[in-house]
């Protein structure tokens, strides 16, 4: 099922599937790329970022760019 990556509930993983091209340059840095499984850490209250693993690697995003990232749950 493929669902926002700023959807991603708590302990649940899943598989980077689209990233916008505007984006591309701001987040391969960090690590997110196309087919990197993700795993969400933690949320914070009120729009707040999101917290997420990739690999060893502990990464926080705004919900805004996590809004524009497409994931399919495991």
């Amino acid at each position: 099922m493929e669902k926002k990556l700023s959807d991603l509930q708590l302990g649940e993983k899943a598989i980077i599937k689209h990233i916008p091209q505007s984006l591309l340059s701001h987040v391969s840095g960090m690590g997110l790329r196309v087919n990197k499984p993700v795993e969400l850490s933690s949320k914070q209250p009120m729009k707040g970022p999101i917290t997420f693993t990739i690999g060893n690697s502990s990464i926080s995003l705004g919900r805004t760019l996590a809004d524009q990232i497409t994931i399919e749950v495991k």
